[in-house]
Order: C-alpha cells, then structure tokens, then sequence
C-alpha cells in the first residue's frame, strides 16, 4: 500500500508535509497529471521520483533548497510544482460516480447542484491570499459547454463556478453568454469576482441567460484598510459594485 498527500498543504509545507511519516510521497501542485503518473509508475514499480512534481522524505531535501524564480508562482513556493498551461487538455470530471448525491446550495434554487471550475490561477497580490498559481489560464467556452451539457444530461440544474475570477476576462464571459443562447441551454448559474471587475453591462448579459448572483469580497471599509492588504481596489468601486448588481 501506498499512501500519498496532495492539495494546498502540501504546497504551502511541502517539507514539513514529505517529512510526514503517514505518507510515501506528496504531490505538489496542479495533480492531475502527477498522480495519474505516480499510479502508472508504482504500477510498474519504477521510480517515483523521476516524475515531476512527486516527492519523497528523502528526495524532497535537494528540491527544497533550489532557489525559484518563475512569476507564475507566488513567491512562496519552494519547490518546482506542477503546472498545466492548457487547462482544455484535462478530462471533464466524470459526475456518473457521485450521480446519486443530491449537492444543493444553502443559497440557491435548485436541489440539482455542483460546482465548475473555469480557469486557475489570479495574477493579483493580496497580502492575505496563498494561491500560488499567479498565472491565470481560461479554459476555452466550448470546453466548458461541453462540461454543462453532461452536467445536464445528468440532471443538474444549478451551477456555481468556482473560479477564483471568473471573469477576469469580460470578452470571455460575453461570449460564454452567447454560447448558453446558441446551444439553448437552460440552467441557473453563479460566480466569484472582484468589484473592480463588475460591468452593467456584462452582468446583464448573463442574467438574460440565468445568472443568479455574484459574490465578491469587501475585506475592509475603509481604503486604508484596504491599501494596506494589497487589494488594488478603493471603497468607490466596492460601493459601485454593490450598486450594479443592485441594479
């Protein structure tokens, strides 16, 4: 039996988390890949520590002490992770295994729920944030349409997409608008953003095609409080975002 860690701890500790006696091995970083590899290689008894971003007790002593600068990677991060740059080449999670679990959302409509995941990574440096991807990647509106088609096929009638920012990028979420339309797709969605990435006329766009809300985080009242975290927003675009999604 192998036992192996992955997920934020052992990117923000991944010494501390190698050196774990309960585990064999961790994976640092984006895993889709690295475990789908570790799998393969146990499998054939090879050797676990050729594959990047798999370490050990003993092998993760040389990693740690490399020196890294990438700027897709906050600071922070001591060891070479793995990274995926074509987030459209990952498999869409096959729900047909969880199919019989009704998820809902405390705040939302349907009783048919799950979450979507659009992009990684947020180029933004809030002081109080450990997302260490600050690259940010989309994926593609056809590769997420073809994901919500499968959810609905499933039943699922309820999306939060659980972007960090999801739309970063306005031209994207237009689009993705007009995809729901030509599709004909029906469902009812919701998302993650920033306030100073709110736009009236985007937000109504999507409403047109089942847009329930946007969460978006305030942090502080005050822009002293606010320049001191690093937010790169002021308390005039927290209150104009609040006064468009009123709208």
């Amino acid at each position: 039996m192998h036992a192996f860690f992955g997920g934020h701890h052992t990117i923000a500790f991944p010494l501390q988390a190698a050196k774990l006696k309960e585990f064999d091995s961790i994976v640092v970083g984006e895993g889709e890949v690295a475990f789908t590899e570790l799998v393969k290689t146990l499998d054939k008894k090879g050797d676990i520590t050729q594959i990047h971003g798999v370490y050990t007790s003993d092998s993760i002593d040389t990693k740690y002490s490399e020196s890294i600068n990438d700027n897709r990677f906050l600071p922070g991060v001591h060891v070479p992770p793995v990274y995926i740059d074509n987030l459209d080449d990952l498999a869409i999670p096959n729900r047909n295994f969880i199919k019989h679990i009704d998820y809902y959302n405390p705040v939302g409509i349907d009783t048919k729920f799950t979450t979507i995941i659009t992009s990684r990574g947020c180029p933004f440096r809030c002081t109080y944030c450990d997302m260490p991807y600050k690259r940010f990647r989309k994926r593609s509106v056809d590769n997420v349409i073809e994901e919500i088609k499968h959810c609905l096929s499933l039943g699922y009638q309820e999306f939060h997409f659980y972007d960090d920012l999801f739309n970063i990028k306005d031209e994207w979420l237009v689009e993705f608008c007009e995809a729901i339309e030509k599709h004909e797709l029906k469902f009812r969605w919701n998302f993650r953003t920033r306030v100073n990435l709110i736009h009236k006329e985007s937000l109504a766009r999507a409403k047109k095609v089942g847009l329930l809300n946007v969460g978006f985080g305030v942090e502080t009242g005050t822009d002293e409080g606010l320049k001191l975290i690093k937010r790169g927003v002021n308390t005039e675009q927290n209150n104009n975002a609040f006064k468009i999604c009123r709208d």
